[in-house]
């Protein structure tokens, strides 16, 4: 028996999400029947998710039990399909928006641990024939005799086996599937009720220059790319407090003032962009934890981040050292 998971997605219904995984089940004909699964959900290296149940379908599940014939016949293997379902709660969908931001590539990946409950065959089919003797009157010569060989015109018996003519046995294993990023928010999100994404493309900056602004540039950058392992580790305080290294390197920046003036900006547009650079500044302070002079702790930020908030801040933060980036090349 060999199992594999078909198809896996969601379905928006009156009572909430449905996740619904169908697994393709792969069984010796006449030897192995299928009668039922159980299966649960979880996350790689992580605690359960949900547990699933089998879903009714049109094809069912037909199987039938002929036993071997013991004559060494090639085996004849066949599919069926089990559809399992869970309904998600918004616990459970927020623990996987959590594990999703920790995949560098915003991938979710499920491990589906399942069992199922099968009837194997351990009767054999013997073959027996009508024979005849020569030179013996018909009605003494007829007899049956044990073929080792079936023919055409054999008749099967079924003969038990050691342990009866059948045995119920269970087939476990864990399947591991991958739903890319893009499918997660087009085709799952949206059905889940988490919302739909907008999703951009922002180039990650390059440094290339030696000179003051591109040190500031370059260490800016640093900081945002540090902050983006706290992100995905859903870290959103920490995130939050290592992207103020960002605005404390580039505003009141004279140099970044001449840079926006030498690409267009206006005097009053390039002190508006300074004052924006230190509005961020002062509002990333307000999720940093409180420290004496000593560096000890002495008090707690003012906001405890959220999702939301560190995405808010680090978005900000990159879209800033791009520009001052792409305009110092």
């Amino acid at each position: 028996m060999e199992a594999n998971i078909f198809q896996m997605s969601a379905e928006a219904t009156a009572t909430g999400a449905l996740l619904r995984i169908i697994v393709e089940l792969k069984y010796v004909d006449g030897v192995e029947a299928p009668l039922a699964a159980t299966a649960f959900l979880k996350a790689p290296h992580d605690t359960i998710v949900c547990p699933l149940v089998q879903l009714p379908n049109d094809q069912g599940i037909e199987a039938r039990l002929k036993g071997s014939d013991g004559y060494g016949q090639p085996k004849e293997i066949r599919s069926t399909y089990l559809w399992l379902g869970a309904q998600l709660n918004r616990a459970q969908l927020d623990h996987l928006s959590r594990l999703r931001s920790k995949d560098s590539k915003g991938d979710v990946h499920f491990v589906l641990n399942i069992e199922v409950r099968y009837l194997e065959s351990t009767a054999t089919i013997t073959h027996l024939e009508k024979g005849r003797s020569l030179g013996k009157p018909q009605a003494a010569a007829d007899s049956v005799v044990l073929r080792e060989r079936p023919t055409q015109v054999s008749q099967r018996i079924l003969g038990e086996g050691g342990y009866g003519f059948a045995s119920a046995k269970t087939y476990r294993t864990s399947l591991q599937h991958r739903i890319p990023s893009g499918d997660w928010i087009h085709d799952f999100a949206p059905k889940f009720g988490i919302g739909k994404f907008c999703v951009f493309e922002l180039p990650q900056p390059e440094i290339f220059g030696t000179d003051a602004i591109h040190d500031r540039a370059r260490r800016a950058l640093e900081a945002s790319l540090k902050a983006e392992e706290d992100l995905r580790q859903g870290r959103w305080t920490a995130a939050c407090e290592g992207l103020r290294k960002v605005w404390e390197l580039i505003r009141n920046d004279g140099d970044v003032e001449t840079l926006l003036r030498k690409h267009g900006y206006t005097a009053d547009a390039a002190k508006s962009f300074n004052e924006a650079v230190r509005s961020l500044f002062d509002f990333s302070s307000k999720f940093m934890h409180v420290l004496d002079k000593s560096g000890n702790l002495i008090g707690q930020p003012e906001i405890n981040a959220q999702r939301e908030d560190a995405y808010l801040v680090f978005a900000t933060a990159m879209s800033m050292v791009n520009l001052i980036a792409q305009k110092s090349r």
